[in-house]
């Protein structure tokens, strides 16, 4: 398997939270706070979803 070299994102982004609660159900899903991803295409920016 070739690895390729990734640059870092930001992939959540919340106002104001002290603590993270993640947990990955498998390689690319990702729950931070609730919030369920699928990285590395999706995102959340709490400015969204005013």
């Amino acid at each position: 398997m070739i690895h390729k070299k990734r640059r870092s994102k930001k992939i959540y982004w919340q106002y104001r939270e002290n603590r993270a609660y993640i947990n990955w159900s498998d390689d690319d899903t990702v729950s931070i706070n609730g919030v369920t991803l699928n990285v590395p295409d999706e995102t959340y920016d709490f400015r969204d979803n005013e």
